[in-house]
């Protein structure tokens, strides 16, 4: 069987070329913070690129780290293959192939044995007046770690669809029959060992800000680690989108937001370019960036990307602004799930 630090080593010489548009920070170049957060990661888990693709922003990267270690690595009232099948229910209704794959098929998530309907539960978020999310198939006990769970992998998927290929590992394309075998080898050798750590609550917060819980989050009020930890991302994320995104295009994506209740948009991008009509032509690119991340993050591609370099923006800018929508979708999200 595989341990988690052998897999760890996987993870750390290839891992990170599997991320596309952005340069990875690999282990072996990482300094400072940076290192110190990586290390904090391979301790309780897998350094893999929902977390590296981040280190651009050390202090986003701890946020995420600290998201999933409160919600999904520290077992109270929830086992952590329930938590791993809500990830993959999740990642499924958000098209992030790379985090099903991750998260059902090689981790384990139970998808059709005791718990089902939480499974169900998990891909049913964009249905906010179904019955299984007005009456959802958990106790008030697990709502934090559930709920926190998922929306944490709302806010993961949105960026591993935008800067992450579809596959943990990277496999040549003309290798690609193989990736049930190695899905399968995974969950086989290596998975339990990932899943099955015990981990001390609230380690994690001592890199993120102290922070009020803001509503859309009461779910998370009694689970203290897990509330502040949510409290002090969602500083953390409004800091970031108050220094590199500007008003007018974080008002235009908020209201957008605010009126979005989980529809799927037409075809084609007529509906993005009516939602930023009214930015700037120099901003458009940014906004339509964010929009994406938000809504439809499967969607973005290199040609968006490249419009941001040629205005000059670095991998930091971009992280930002990615990561800005994809929470402010995540919290929409979370006001339906209270």
């Amino acid at each position: 069987m595989l341990s988690k630090e052998i897999s760890n080593i996987i993870f750390k010489v290839v891992g990170n070329k599997t991320i596309k548009y952005i340069k990875p920070i690999t282990y072996q170049e990482s300094i400072g913070d940076i290192r110190k957060i990586y290390d904090e990661i391979i301790l309780d888990y897998v350094l893999s690129p929902p977390f590296t693709l981040h280190a651009a922003i050390p202090e986003l990267m701890a946020g995420v780290w600290s998201l999933v270690r409160e919600t999904m690595i520290v077992n109270s009232n929830v086992d952590r293959l329930t938590k791993e099948e809500v990830a993959g229910g999740v990642s499924k209704s958000n098209q992030c192939p790379y985090c099903v794959e991750a998260h059902i098929k090689m981790s384990g998530g139970r998808t059709d044995k005791d718990r089902k309907n939480i499974y169900e539960w998990s891909k049913n978020h964009y249905s906010p007046n179904s019955k299984l999310i007005v009456d959802p198939p958990f106790s008030a006990d697990e709502a934090p770690e559930i709920i926190g769970t998922a929306l944490t992998f709302h806010y993961i998927n949105r960026m591993v669809s935008a800067f992450v290929t579809d596959y943990p590992l990277p496999l040549p394309r003309f290798f690609s029959f193989l990736k049930p075998t190695l899905s399968s080898f995974f969950r086989l050798t290596a998975a339990k060992n990932i899943t099955g750590v015990n981990v001390n609550p609230g380690i994690s917060l001592k890199r993120i800000p102290d922070a009020i819980l803001p509503g859309e989050f009461s779910w998370a009020q009694s689970n203290a680690d897990i509330s502040d930890s949510f409290a002090g991302f969602d500083a953390l994320i409004s800091m970031i989108g108050e220094k590199h995104i500007s008003l007018d295009i974080r008002k235009t994506i908020l209201t957008f937001l605010g009126n979005w209740n989980g529809d799927i948009q037409e075809i084609g991008n007529q509906w993005l370019e009516k939602e930023i009509s009214n930015i700037d032509n120099e901003k458009k690119a940014l906004a339509r960036l964010i929009l994406l991340a938000s809504i439809q993050a499967y969607k973005i591609t290199e040609q968006h990307i490249n419009e941001l370099r040629k205005q000059g923006y670095k991998d930091e800018q971009i992280i930002a602004a990615t990561s800005w929508g994809s929470w402010q979708a995540t919290k929409r999200i979370s006001s339906w799930l209270c």
